[in-house]
C-alpha cells in the first residue's frame, strides 16, 4: 500500500454546517477538508492518527476533540496567523498536545515568529510543541492568553 492510498478520503468524514461530527475513517494520515470551521467533541478521540493537516478555515476545536491520540507526530498548517486564533477548549482539543511538533509550510517550527497581524494568541495555540526552541513577538500582539504556551518545555530564548 502507497502512501496516498493511506490518506483519508471525503466519504470518511461527518461534516454538518463547517462541524466535523466525526471521523469514520482508518487511515493515519488526515487532511481535514477546507470549509470545516469546528471539529467536534472527541471527533478523533483514541483514535491512532500519525498525522493530521489543518485548514485555514478551522476557527475552534471541541472539548478532547484529539484526545488520547498517542500516536500523532505531525501536524500541518499554511497559516500560522488563523492558528493562533483558533478556540482550543482545552489542551486536549489540540492536537499538539499529543504529537509536540507543528509543520508550518512543510517546515517544523523552532524558531516560532508570531505574525505581524497577529494581537491575541489564544488558549491553549501552542501547548506541548516540543519543537519551538524560541519564539518572536510582534508589536502588535495585546494578549497571549493562558496556557497559550501551557508545557512548551523547549523554548530558550523570547523576543
Amino acid at each position: 500500500m502507497s502512501f496516498f492510498e493511506n490518506i483519508a478520503h471525503s466519504e470518511d468524514f461527518v461534516i454538518e454546517d463547517g462541524v466535523l461530527k466525526k471521523y469514520k475513517g482508518n487511515s493515519s494520515y488526515v487532511v481535514i477538508p477546507e470549509g470545516v470551521t469546528e471539529i467536534g467533541e472527541k471527533c478523533f478521540e483514541d483514535i491512532m492518527l500519525k498525522s493530521v493537516s489543518i485548514p485555514t478555515t478551522l476557527i475552534k476545536c471541541g472539548k478532547d476533540a484529539f484526545a488520547g491520540c498517542k500516536k500523532l507526530n505531525s501536524i500541518y498548517i499554511t497559516d500560522l496567523s488563523k492558528w493562533c486564533n483558533i478556540d482550543f477548549y482545552n489542551d486536549r482539543s489540540n492536537p499538539l498536545n499529543e504529537s509536540g511538533i507543528l509543520f508550518f509550510n512543510d517546515a517544523p517550527v523552532i524558531d516560532l515568529v508570531i505574525p505581524d497581524d497577529v494581537e491575541v494568541i489564544k488558549r491553549n495555540a501552542f501547548c506541548n510543541c516540543k519543537s519551538i526552541k524560541s519564539a518572536e513577538f510582534p508589536d502588535a500582539l495585546k494578549r497571549i492568553n493562558e496556557k497559550a504556551f501551557y508545557r512548551c518545555s523547549g523554548i530558550e530564548k523570547v523576543e
